[in-house]
């Protein structure tokens, strides 16, 4: 009898363990830290760049792809502030004249994953032949060049955007978006070592450019007297190159361009 009463208070026991044990519901999606709960600067290649934008909860119709804004200017004598349009409507008033440009249509929105600086010389402003440099390359550019030294200023200059009252690179220094290949060209029958995404830097920043919204990139130069860095031969041109992730039909949410700034700077 007293064996069957331990029995009893033990097989009692056991229940309520068990009852409670049942009331604990385990969640292992919240063991998960995702690439979207981080600041979307902090996200270290771009397929996960791009899945992190996905994944912050785009509205129904706004649809994610890979893209560029590519916007150009003439190097011109004399001049030591470009401004660089972003917006397509914008660019098509100097389509005609830079046909290679592309930049973020009206109802979309473009958040950056990396961007910079780039020059290069081409016959014409139109030719397609452009092999662009991330540094002022003596073989490319002396011969066509007024004064080569006064190409370097495009890497000793400073870089500002601002979207209303957001400030995504504030007198941001170019010499970031200088790198120096260690192949470089000798001769016309070879060429520097490049690729465009080598090329373009990765700075923390996420700057995000809206279709509906004016947003301009600044390039501010130092020049001295006489400063010349135009072309003697052809057509010298800088270019502010980015890549990223286009959000089609974005520029119609304002709360995803809310949510976007929040990601890219504190990873809400």
């Amino acid at each position: 009898m007293k064996n069957l009463k331990l029995f009893s208070l033990f097989a009692i026991l056991i229940g309520s363990v068990l009852s409670a044990a049942a009331a604990v519901v385990f969640n292992p999606a919240a063991l998960i830290v995702t690439a979207a709960a981080l600041p979307l600067a902090d996200v270290a290649t771009f397929r996960s760049f791009f899945a992190a934008v996905r994944n912050i909860g785009l509205p129904e119709g706004v649809i994610a792809a890979p893209g560029h804004i590519i916007s150009e200017n003439t190097i011109s004598s004399g001049t030591t502030s470009y401004t660089f349009a972003t917006r397509q409507t914008s660019i098509d008033g100097t389509i005609s004249t830079f046909p290679l440009q592309k930049g973020v249509k009206d109802n979309d929105l473009f958040i950056a994953y990396k961007f910079g600086i780039l020059l290069d010389n081409r016959a014409s402003s139109t030719s397609p032949n452009v092999d662009r440099q991330s540094f002022a390359s003596y073989a490319v550019f002396n011969s066509v060049t007024n004064t080569f030294a006064d190409l370097r200023a495009f890497y000793n200059g400073f870089l500002n955007y601002k979207v209303g009252a957001t400030t995504f690179l504030d007198q941001f220094s170019t010499a970031e978006f200088e790198k120096v290949p260690q192949t470089q060209k000798t001769s016309a029958a070879n060429e520097n070592e490049y690729s465009l995404d080598w090329a373009l830097s990765d700075v923390g920043a996420r700057p995000i450019f809206s279709g509906k919204a004016d947003n301009e990139v600044q390039l501010q130069l130092i020049g001295s007297s006489g400063f010349n860095p135009s072309a003697s031969s052809g057509v010298n041109v800088v270019a502010f190159v980015a890549k990223g992730v286009i959000l089609k039909n974005g520029a119609n949410s304002p709360d995803l361009y809310k949510r976007l700034v929040e990601a890219s700077l504190t990873g809400r």
